[in-house]
Protein backbone atom coordinates (compact mmCIF):
# COMPACT_ATOMS: atom_id res chain seq x y z
CA UNK A 1 0.00 0.00 0.00
CA UNK A 2 1.52 3.21 -0.83
CA UNK A 3 2.25 5.75 1.97
CA UNK A 4 0.03 8.96 2.63
CA UNK A 5 2.83 11.68 3.25
CA UNK A 6 1.33 14.56 5.02
CA UNK A 7 2.23 18.13 5.09
CA UNK A 8 0.55 20.32 7.88
CA UNK A 9 0.55 24.19 7.79
CA UNK A 10 -1.68 26.26 10.43
CA UNK A 11 -5.19 27.21 9.40
CA UNK A 12 -4.84 25.48 6.19
CA UNK A 13 -7.12 23.83 3.37
CA UNK A 14 -6.19 20.00 2.99
CA UNK A 15 -7.09 18.73 -0.38
CA UNK A 16 -6.98 15.63 -1.25
CA UNK A 17 -5.79 14.82 -4.93
CA UNK A 18 -6.02 11.36 -6.57
CA UNK A 19 -2.63 9.23 -7.86
CA UNK A 20 -1.65 11.05 -10.69
CA UNK A 21 0.88 8.79 -13.20
CA UNK A 22 2.49 10.97 -16.21
CA UNK A 23 3.71 9.66 -18.97
CA UNK A 24 6.66 10.48 -21.33
CA UNK A 25 6.23 13.44 -23.01
CA UNK A 26 8.31 14.64 -25.59
CA UNK A 27 10.15 18.25 -25.27
CA UNK A 28 9.91 20.10 -28.32
CA UNK A 29 12.47 22.84 -27.95
CA UNK A 30 14.08 22.95 -30.98
CA UNK A 31 17.87 22.21 -31.00
CA UNK A 32 17.68 19.55 -28.32
CA UNK A 33 19.18 16.66 -29.03
CA UNK A 34 17.70 14.96 -25.83
CA UNK A 35 14.66 13.56 -24.85
CA UNK A 36 14.20 13.49 -20.91
CA UNK A 37 11.44 11.07 -20.15
CA UNK A 38 9.93 11.90 -16.59
CA UNK A 39 7.60 9.31 -14.69
CA UNK A 40 6.27 10.50 -11.91
CA UNK A 41 3.80 8.27 -9.08
CA UNK A 42 1.90 10.05 -6.93
CA UNK A 43 -0.31 8.05 -4.62
CA UNK A 44 -2.58 9.38 -2.00
CA UNK A 45 -0.49 12.63 -1.40
CA UNK A 46 -2.28 14.83 0.59
CA UNK A 47 -0.90 18.58 0.56
CA UNK A 48 -2.25 22.12 2.31
CA UNK A 49 -3.16 25.58 1.06
CA UNK A 50 -2.96 28.42 2.85
CA UNK A 51 -6.47 30.33 3.42
CA UNK A 52 -6.37 33.75 2.63
CA UNK A 53 -6.65 36.52 5.45
CA UNK A 54 -9.21 38.74 4.53
CA UNK A 55 -9.73 41.27 7.59
CA UNK A 56 -12.00 43.21 8.05
CA UNK A 57 -11.34 45.57 10.64
CA UNK A 58 -11.21 49.62 9.88
CA UNK A 59 -8.10 51.15 9.18
CA UNK A 60 -7.33 52.67 12.45
CA UNK A 61 -3.70 54.96 11.09
CA UNK A 62 -5.27 58.60 10.27
CA UNK A 63 -6.17 59.84 7.01
CA UNK A 64 -3.53 61.37 5.03
CA UNK A 65 -1.26 60.89 1.57
CA UNK A 66 -2.57 57.55 1.22
CA UNK A 67 -6.74 59.07 1.22
CA UNK A 68 -5.10 62.13 -0.44
CA UNK A 69 -3.63 60.21 -3.63
CA UNK A 70 -7.26 58.77 -3.60
CA UNK A 71 -9.43 61.82 -3.62
CA UNK A 72 -6.83 63.31 -5.92
CA UNK A 73 -7.37 61.03 -8.66
CA UNK A 74 -10.72 59.36 -8.10
CA UNK A 75 -13.24 61.62 -7.91
CA UNK A 76 -14.48 64.95 -6.78
CA UNK A 77 -13.60 66.35 -3.65
CA UNK A 78 -15.89 67.86 -1.07
CA UNK A 79 -14.72 70.85 1.47
CA UNK A 80 -15.53 68.16 4.15
CA UNK A 81 -13.35 65.40 2.66
CA UNK A 82 -10.21 68.24 2.41
CA UNK A 83 -10.35 68.88 6.11
CA UNK A 84 -10.14 65.25 7.08
CA UNK A 85 -7.19 64.61 5.28
CA UNK A 86 -5.21 66.87 7.37
CA UNK A 87 -2.28 68.04 6.38
CA UNK A 88 -1.05 64.77 4.81
CA UNK A 89 2.54 65.70 4.76
CA UNK A 90 2.03 68.83 2.37
CA UNK A 91 -0.68 71.66 1.74
CA UNK A 92 -3.87 71.54 -0.37
CA UNK A 93 -6.04 73.75 -1.99
CA UNK A 94 -9.44 72.52 -3.58
CA UNK A 95 -10.60 74.13 -6.80
CA UNK A 96 -13.82 73.18 -8.46
CA UNK A 97 -13.65 69.94 -6.62
CA UNK A 98 -10.35 69.40 -7.50
CA UNK A 99 -6.98 68.58 -5.12
CA UNK A 100 -3.95 71.67 -6.32
CA UNK A 101 -1.09 70.39 -4.06
CA UNK A 102 0.20 73.89 -2.69
CA UNK A 103 4.42 73.59 -2.25
CA UNK A 104 6.00 74.93 0.88
CA UNK A 105 6.66 78.48 1.23
CA UNK A 106 10.37 80.04 0.97
CA UNK A 107 12.14 81.83 3.89
CA UNK A 108 11.09 85.67 2.81
CA UNK A 109 7.51 84.35 1.51
CA UNK A 110 7.55 83.53 4.91
CA UNK A 111 9.05 86.61 6.79
CA UNK A 112 7.04 89.17 4.97
CA UNK A 113 3.41 86.84 5.71
CA UNK A 114 4.86 86.91 9.39
CA UNK A 115 5.72 90.67 9.55
CA UNK A 116 2.16 91.78 7.48
CA UNK A 117 0.74 89.50 9.35
CA UNK A 118 1.44 91.03 12.72
CA UNK A 119 0.76 94.58 11.66
CA UNK A 120 -2.55 93.91 10.77
CA UNK A 121 -3.15 91.79 14.08
CA UNK A 122 -1.92 94.81 15.69
CA UNK A 123 -4.52 97.23 14.37
CA UNK A 124 -7.37 94.90 14.24
CA UNK A 125 -6.82 94.08 17.92
CA UNK A 126 -6.59 97.89 19.23
CA UNK A 127 -9.84 98.22 17.45
CA UNK A 128 -11.70 94.91 18.21
CA UNK A 129 -12.18 94.73 14.32
CA UNK A 130 -12.24 90.90 14.45
CA UNK A 131 -9.82 88.26 13.69
CA UNK A 132 -6.41 87.62 11.65
CA UNK A 133 -5.36 84.73 10.73
CA UNK A 134 -2.80 82.68 8.44
CA UNK A 135 -2.99 79.70 6.02
CA UNK A 136 -6.91 79.11 7.01
CA UNK A 137 -9.18 77.71 5.11
CA UNK A 138 -12.16 79.46 3.50
CA UNK A 139 -15.06 77.41 1.67
CA UNK A 140 -15.54 79.92 -1.31
CA UNK A 141 -18.13 78.25 -3.37
CA UNK A 142 -20.05 74.59 -3.12
CA UNK A 143 -20.76 72.36 -5.76
CA UNK A 144 -17.91 72.11 -6.96
CA UNK A 145 -16.42 73.08 -3.91
CA UNK A 146 -13.58 75.50 -3.95
CA UNK A 147 -11.45 75.83 -1.11
CA UNK A 148 -8.99 78.65 -0.48
CA UNK A 149 -6.63 79.15 1.89
CA UNK A 150 -4.59 82.76 2.10
CA UNK A 151 -1.15 83.54 3.00
CA UNK A 152 -3.08 86.36 5.93
CA UNK A 153 -6.68 87.15 5.94
CA UNK A 154 -8.71 89.05 8.04
CA UNK A 155 -12.59 88.32 9.07
CA UNK A 156 -14.88 91.47 10.45
CA UNK A 157 -16.26 90.84 13.50
CA UNK A 158 -20.14 90.44 13.12
CA UNK A 159 -20.31 88.46 10.15
CA UNK A 160 -22.42 85.09 10.08
CA UNK A 161 -20.55 82.19 11.87
CA UNK A 162 -18.34 84.71 13.32
CA UNK A 163 -15.95 83.03 14.98
CA UNK A 164 -15.70 79.86 13.07
CA UNK A 165 -15.48 76.88 15.56
CA UNK A 166 -14.69 74.59 13.62
CA UNK A 167 -14.00 73.71 9.93
CA UNK A 168 -13.26 75.80 6.69
CA UNK A 169 -15.08 79.65 7.21
CA UNK A 170 -17.82 79.23 5.00
CA UNK A 171 -17.37 82.50 2.56
CA UNK A 172 -14.45 84.97 1.73
CA UNK A 173 -12.13 86.74 4.24
CA UNK A 174 -13.36 90.28 4.28
CA UNK A 175 -8.94 91.01 3.34
CA UNK A 176 -6.78 88.40 1.51
CA UNK A 177 -3.51 88.62 1.11
CA UNK A 178 -1.38 86.37 -1.69
CA UNK A 179 2.33 86.48 -0.98
CA UNK A 180 3.68 85.39 -4.12
CA UNK A 181 6.19 82.35 -3.88
CA UNK A 182 8.57 81.91 -6.99
CA UNK A 183 6.81 79.14 -8.65
CA UNK A 184 3.36 81.08 -8.90
CA UNK A 185 2.63 83.23 -11.97
CA UNK A 186 0.84 86.28 -11.47
CA UNK A 187 -1.55 85.31 -13.79
CA UNK A 188 -2.73 82.30 -11.20
CA UNK A 189 -2.60 84.95 -7.82
CA UNK A 190 -5.13 87.16 -10.00
CA UNK A 191 -7.73 84.43 -10.48
CA UNK A 192 -6.92 83.63 -6.97
CA UNK A 193 -8.22 87.21 -6.42
CA UNK A 194 -11.13 87.10 -8.38
CA UNK A 195 -12.29 84.22 -6.91
CA UNK A 196 -12.33 86.05 -2.95
CA UNK A 197 -13.85 88.97 -4.59
CA UNK A 198 -16.52 87.05 -6.25
CA UNK A 199 -17.25 85.44 -3.36
CA UNK A 200 -17.59 88.45 -1.56
CA UNK A 201 -14.15 89.55 -0.74
CA UNK A 202 -13.78 93.64 -0.11
CA UNK A 203 -10.17 93.96 -0.25
CA UNK A 204 -7.39 91.30 -1.69
CA UNK A 205 -3.65 92.27 -1.59
CA UNK A 206 -1.26 90.56 -3.65
CA UNK A 207 1.91 91.04 -2.72
CA UNK A 208 5.56 90.39 -4.76
CA UNK A 209 8.57 90.30 -3.07
CA UNK A 210 10.63 89.83 -6.58
CA UNK A 211 10.26 93.13 -7.58
CA UNK A 212 9.10 95.40 -3.98
CA UNK A 213 5.30 95.47 -5.15
CA UNK A 214 1.58 94.85 -4.15
CA UNK A 215 -0.98 94.85 -6.13
CA UNK A 216 -4.10 96.04 -4.66
CA UNK A 217 -8.12 94.55 -5.84
CA UNK A 218 -11.66 95.80 -4.83
CA UNK A 219 -14.80 95.18 -5.97
CA UNK A 220 -15.94 97.34 -8.39
CA UNK A 221 -12.84 99.41 -8.81
CA UNK A 222 -9.74 99.10 -10.99
CA UNK A 223 -6.46 97.54 -9.98
CA UNK A 224 -3.64 99.32 -8.09
CA UNK A 225 0.20 98.52 -8.03
CA UNK A 226 2.01 100.14 -5.22
CA UNK A 227 5.65 100.23 -5.26
CA UNK A 228 8.35 100.28 -2.22
CA UNK A 229 8.05 103.94 -2.03
CA UNK A 230 4.40 103.55 -1.57
CA UNK A 231 1.85 103.22 1.77
CA UNK A 232 -0.17 99.90 1.82
CA UNK A 233 -3.69 101.41 3.41
CA UNK A 234 -6.27 99.48 4.78
CA UNK A 235 -9.18 101.78 3.95
CA UNK A 236 -12.30 100.80 4.91
CA UNK A 237 -12.11 97.35 5.14
CA UNK A 238 -9.75 97.47 8.06
CA UNK A 239 -9.56 101.67 9.09
CA UNK A 240 -6.27 102.76 10.73
CA UNK A 241 -3.93 100.70 9.48
CA UNK A 242 -1.16 101.85 6.94
CA UNK A 243 1.77 100.43 6.24
CA UNK A 244 5.08 101.74 4.58
CA UNK A 245 6.48 98.87 1.89
CA UNK A 246 9.46 100.08 2.25
CA UNK A 247 9.70 98.66 5.35
CA UNK A 248 8.03 95.64 4.18
CA UNK A 249 10.18 95.09 1.86
CA UNK A 250 12.96 96.31 3.37
CA UNK A 251 14.99 92.98 4.12
CA UNK A 252 14.58 91.33 0.89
Amino acid sequence: MPAVIHVVVADTLAIQVAPVVKALRPLRAEGRRRRNAVVRSISGLRFSVPRPIMSRAPLRRPLGRAYARRMHSSQLVTAEDLERMGRAGFSFELVGGRLVRMNPPNHEHGRIALDLGAELRRVVRASDLGHVVVESGYTLTRNPDTVRGPDVSFVRKGRPNYPPTSGFFAGAPDLAVEVRSPDDTIAQLLGKAAEYLDAGAELVWIVDPEDATVRVLRRGAAMVTLGANDVLDGATTVPGFQLPLNELFAAS
